[in-house]
């Protein structure tokens, strides 16, 4: 298909050189425009790009100190744990001893009671003895 008349209009423009020189200098100017532009944004790109890799890196750290930080409670939750059973143990034993003492006291006191009634009868025989005597004088 055969357009005369952009043929015509091309022609027109090829034959005049100052049309043809400012169209290349609009040309390059339009290229030379891309191309900084394309700079620009690359170099953005790259600047963007190493934040990325920058906070990427830091998340990393941020979760390896996470970690570490997880390992160093565990440790102080088990030895926590541990110290928790010990004194457990060690209440439960001086229960056992405080419960051995209030037997030992129950015992005494029903001693002292059983010596004060022994007692009360030694009295008892000891007066009836000196009435005794008494009778006898």
């Amino acid at each position: 298909m055969y357009l005369p008349f952009p043929k015509e209009e091309v022609d027109k423009i090829a034959e005049n050189k100052k049309t043809l020189i400012v169209f290349c200098i609009v040309l390059i100017f339009v290229f030379a425009f891309g191309w900084l532009l394309c700079r620009y944004y690359d170099s953005r790109a790259r600047e963007d790009s190493a934040d990325v890799v920058r906070t990427v890196q830091s998340v990393k750290d941020d979760n390896q100190r996470a970690r570490e930080h997880i390992g160093t409670a565990t440790e102080q939750i088990r030895q926590a744990g541990q110290q928790l059973d010990s004194l457990a143990d060690s209440i439960d034993a001086s229960q056992r001893t405080v419960d051995d003492n209030k037997a030992v006291i129950d015992d005494s006191r029903q001693l002292i009671e059983s010596s004060q009634r022994s007692l009360e009868q030694a009295e008892s025989v000891l007066g009836d003895i000196d009435r005794a005597n008494q009778l006898y004088d």
